[in-house]
């Protein structure tokens, strides 16, 4: 009776025991499932706060781009209304030049004339102090 009596206490003991290693390898695998979904979740977010990183790089991109060919533009308007106003100056300076030339040309005329008059005069008081 003893021997059973022993025999059943050791098998209660093992019984026992392996409760308790069932229940400590439940809540080791318990918690090992809890550690996989918080890496699960840090990886999805993770993930998220990349693609908001690259969707926000993107729109700052092409918001750079936009400013870049709108100052491009800007640029090549004011080269444009540059080059037009210097067109114009140099056409105004051709026109101005060419006046001048026509006026020095007409003084030129006009002082020659008066030198002939003026000779003319000349050689007549001359041939008449000759007469007299």
């Amino acid at each position: 009776a003893q021997q059973k009596k022993a025999a059943a206490d050791e098998k209660a003991t093992l019984a026992t025991a392996s409760e308790v290693r069932a229940r400590d390898l439940e809540a080791e695998i318990a918690q090992k499932v809890e550690q996989a979904r918080e890496a699960t979740k840090a990886s999805e977010d993770l993930r998220q706060a990349l693609a908001d990183a690259e969707a926000s790089a993107k729109v700052q991109i092409e918001g750079l781009e936009a400013q870049l060919r709108s100052e491009k533009e800007a640029v090549a308007g004011q080269l444009a209304a540059a080059k037009s106003t210097a067109d114009a100056r140099e056409h105004a300076l051709q026109k101005e030049m060419e006046a001048k030339e026509e006026d020095a040309k007409v003084q030129l005329q006009s002082l020659k004339d008066s030198m002939e008059k003026a000779a003319a005069i000349a050689a007549k008081k001359e041939q008449e102090l000759q007469q007299e």
